[in-house]
């Protein structure tokens, strides 16, 4: 067997196995070894990330796989949420249904301007400034 630090799966295990330990989150047991990590969730492919599916569940092969870092950061816990067209989205996933652009729509909520509003793609121009 190769040497585990080598392996690219290596420094994701390591990474899990530290927020576990600062967090209080927590990995299934048989875990502990990197190769059943390895081996549990296969080859890690190139520009991925070790994810969660749910969050309140256990770092564990039922809960884990390589996703990409969009996926990650839509993930996250303090990311917000919005109800749109019957799912919970994400203000990226609504910039992209909507083509709006993402810092416009964010603004836009920061704001306090109701979701519907906010997705209008008009926007009303500023006062005092003349479109030209």
């Amino acid at each position: 067997m190769p040497l585990k630090r080598s392996d690219n799966r290596y420094l994701p295990w390591k990474g899990m196995r530290e927020r576990c330990g600062r967090t209080g989150d927590s990995f299934v047991p048989e875990w502990e070894e990197f190769w059943v990590f390895a081996q549990d969730l296969g080859e890690r492919p190139p520009g991925t990330v070790l994810l969660r599916r749910k969050l309140s569940l256990p770092y564990g092969p039922t809960n884990c796989f390589w996703g990409t870092k969009k996926q990650a950061n839509r993930g996250r816990r303090f990311v917000r949420r919005y109800m749109h067209d019957g799912r919970e989205m994400t203000v990226a996933e609504l910039a992209e249904a909507t083509g709006l652009g993402y810092k416009t729509l964010d603004a836009r909520l920061r704001k306090g301007i109701p979701l519907e509003q906010a997705l209008s793609p008009k926007v009303r121009p500023r006062p005092g400034r003349s479109r030209r």
